[in-house]
């Protein structure tokens, strides 16, 4: 740049502030943003089998069948209401379900990123630096790409919560108090409590860090309670519409896999360590920072902010027994309060050394250089030591969910007129392209299974230790669907071995192999072969025979 540009940019900055603030934040963000995308495209076209679930209550509400994942019993067999209305909301004008999940996804995500950069504004070089180092260590983050095309609803739940904690801040450190600061960051957590169930326990976290921030003085107890009692308006409004729609205090999906046990307190424990080691020195750099802010008056509400939120939801991931699914989904909530506190931290760090610098030269080149050790950090160290995970890896190669969508497309061909009952243990893509009616053997999306849990519930495999073989037989499916893996046949989980142990399965069901043919706009362009079991005796599908002829389907 010519000295007659810096010489024009200055001149701009102080005659306009503000503009030049914006357009710097903007800049900031555009770049931000972009690798995000960057990062995501890695990921691309990961989405996970649950996220089809979801996506099968939008999409039966817009069919004017309600919250339900399949005829019969209405069950709450998500977890995300806030999501799944979302969705339905931009699908009511004609866009594709799964196109929306992905938009949402990343609108979800750049807000977040844009409340790190607004916490962060560009006022001095020591803001701005911090700034676009936490942007960047929160858009280089795998589990973050991941789950931005994932389908669930991280992106949403993640924004609420990022500007949640930037307008609770200032109350915090008493800039700000009474009811008017109050409204908005209680609304938006009361919005993440509509985005998950276990939302409630930011609320606390927030709350105890007004308290702990402000001495627990009559206004501290004030604002919390505030803060507090906004939010649980819509804690306690879900919950009265869930006892009068489905009938229960909580979902199915608490029923399926909040299941206390010593062996998911273990699994649990196991999932936090090496999850916050694929992340790096973003663990170990956010707790020294936390501790150095607390010894700050100025920077304590930040440091009791989000160390509280990180605190309380890393205990909770130990406590439900961590996560299954690819990409670290549940340290997602962890990684955005972690960023906080290192972009805070490096801000104390940076204003300390700047404070100490005279000369322009001298600032010049001390903020170069940290701008390029911490570029050699991002790029050399923290994104490809994240790539050499495995959990990390598996989002790059997991793609058998796509696989509903040729199956599911050749089953609703052949058997959609019929309607025939589909039981599956992937309850979720296959449902979704089939549109047929269907049985949950994990019994996510099935009363009779989650009110009827083996024994043994607590030693399994996390949210997939339910079943009932006799009670899926006595339901008499019409196909069932173990696996959309190819090349496997024998079920793994519980309602299936108990149902090839059956005398009556033997029986009744002969089995299939399916082979589906390429189409144009689907994933794969390639042949599969899928594996089913048919019912022999169903009165849709199987064999008929009157007094002079037997039809054997094909």
């Amino acid at each position: 740049m010519s000295v007659s540009a810096i010489t024009r940019l200055k001149k701009f900055r102080n005659n306009h502030p503000h503009a030049f603030l914006w357009a710097l934040s903007l800049l900031f963000f555009l770049s931000l943003a972009g690798l995000l995308v960057l990062n995501v495209r890695r990921f691309y076209p990961f989405i996970s089998d649950d996220a089809f679930i979801s996506l099968q209550y939008s999409k039966r509400l817009l069919s004017g069948y309600g919250l339900t994942w399949t005829p019969g019993i209405p069950v709450e067999g998500y977890s995300n209401l806030l999501w799944v209305l979302l969705v339905a909301l931009f699908g009511f004008f004609g866009m594709d379900l799964i196109q929306v999940a992905w938009l949402l996804g990343f609108i979800g995500m750049f807000a977040a990123l844009a409340a790190i950069l607004y916490l962060f504004r560009p006022t001095t070089p020591a803001a701005a630096l911090a700034g676009l180092t936490g942007g960047a260590l929160f858009a280089l983050a795998a589990p973050i790409a991941v789950w931005t095309i994932g389908g669930l609803e991280q992106p949403l739940l993640l924004a609420l919560l990022a500007w949640a904690w930037v307008l609770v801040l200032p109350v915090l450190s008493g800039q700000n108090t009474g009811l008017r600061s109050i409204i908005l960051p209680g609304v938006l957590f009361g919005l993440t409590c509509l985005t998950r169930p276990d939302a409630p326990l930011f609320v606390a976290a927030a709350a105890g860090a007004i308290l702990m921030s402000r001495g627990f003085r009559s206004f501290a107890w004030r604002d919390a309670a505030l803060l507090a009692g906004i939010a649980l308006l819509f804690f306690v409004g879900q919950t009265v519409f869930r006892l009068a729609y489905y009938g229960e205090w909580l979902p199915n999906t608490a029923l399926v896999k909040g299941v206390f046990s010593i062996k998911h307190l273990r699994e649990g424990a196991r999932y936090l360590k090496w999850g916050l080691l694929a992340l790096n020195l973003v663990p170990f750099l956010a707790a020294a920072a936390g501790l150095v802010l607390l010894f700050n008056r100025r920077r304590r509400p930040a440091a009791l902010l989000f160390g509280a939120a990180a605190f309380i939801w890393a205990g909770y991931i130990v406590f439900i027994g961590g996560d299954i699914f690819p990409g670290w989904r549940h340290l997602t909530p962890l990684i955005l309060p972690m960023v906080f506190l290192i972009a805070a931290g490096l801000e104390w760090f940076y204003s300390s050394v700047f404070s100490r610098l005279k000369k322009p030269q001298h600032l010049a080149v001390a903020g170069f250089s940290f701008v390029f050790i911490s570029a050699l950090y991002l790029g050399l160290v923290y994104y490809p030591r994240q790539m050499e995970d495995q959990v990390n890896r598996a989002a790059v190669e997991e793609r058998w969910e796509w696989k509903g969508q040729p199956v599911g497309r050749l089953f609703k061909q052949g058997f959609g007129a019929q309607q025939a009952l589909l039981a599956v243990d992937p309850a979720g893509s296959l449902p979704y392209f089939s549109d047929l009616p269907a049985i949950d053997m994990l019994g996510l999306n099935d009363h009779y299974i989650t009110h009827h849990p083996p024994q043994n519930l607590g030693e399994g495999w996390l949210g997939h230790e339910l079943g009932d073989g006799a009670y899926v037989l006595k339901r008499r499916p019409d196909i069932v669907l173990f696996y959309l893996t190819e090349g496997k046949r024998d079920p793994f989980y519980l309602s299936g071995m108990q149902m090839v142990q059956d005398p009556a399965f033997a029986q009744n069901y002969t089995f299939t192999q399916f082979l589906t043919s390429p189409q144009s706009g689907e994933l794969y362009q390639e042949p599969i072969t899928v594996s089913a079991w048919l019912n022999r005796q169903s009165e849709r599908i199987g064999i008929r025979q009157d007094d002079k002829t037997i039809i054997i389907p094909a």
